[in-house]
């Protein structure tokens, strides 16, 4: 099973589904965010949709995905919209809506720390910012570009 989750919200904020469906919401996702990707940020998402449809692993987090503090809101629609957009005649329509609302409700003031499987989304910030890596990851960021 995979859990579409958004740990900001807590446990109660999961979504499971079987590998299958997961992966059918990833690329049915990124199929509707396609057509209408403009900036680098949206193309990106749609690989990184894409290439995560492919090696799902256990679970998808919110937080995963690299938003940046500048463009939050419109990210978060473009994405939203594309889940909408996926779920139009699918038979996956209910779970693609829970995932939506997963990420509509996350917390704009959390999203900057990136998450661990944000991978190649990161358009917005420098590959060298601690902002690229998770929480767990800054200390050791900060040690490394003081040389320790």
């Amino acid at each position: 099973m995979v859990v579409f989750s958004n740990q900001r919200l807590g446990a109660a904020a999961e979504l499971l589904v079987s590998p299958e469906v997961a992966s059918d919401m990833l690329r049915s996702t990124a199929e509707a965010a396609r057509p209408l990707a403009e900036s680098r940020w949206e193309y990106e998402l749609v690989l990184w949709l894409e290439d995560r449809s492919r090696t799902l692993g256990t679970g998808l987090d919110v937080n995963e995905l690299a938003w940046t503090p500048d463009h939050f809101e419109r990210q978060r629609r473009f994405l939203t919209d594309a889940i909408d957009r996926a779920a139009l005649g699918s038979l996956h329509a209910r779970a693609l809506s829970l995932w939506s609302r997963l990420i509509e409700d996350h917390p704009a003031s959390t999203s900057w720390s990136g998450g661990a499987g944000a991978g190649r989304l990161k358009p917005q910030q420098p590959e060298f910012s601690p902002l690229n890596r998770p929480p767990e990851r800054q200390l050791e960021a900060r040690a490394q570009a003081h040389g320790c």
